[in-house]
């Protein structure tokens, strides 16, 4: 049983870093247009 509930806590734990990921990678993107519309503006 203990087996078991370490792997769904992993992969809830992996699908929650992934969000994470993908959500700081867009505030990155989206930071990094701004401060290239900035520049070039």
């Amino acid at each position: 049983m203990k087996l078991k509930g370490n792997t769904i806590d992993m992969s809830c734990y992996r699908f929650l870093i992934g969000v994470i990921a993908i959500d700081w990678k867009l505030k990155c993107e989206e930071f990094l247009m701004r401060i290239c519309k900035t520049t070039m503006a």
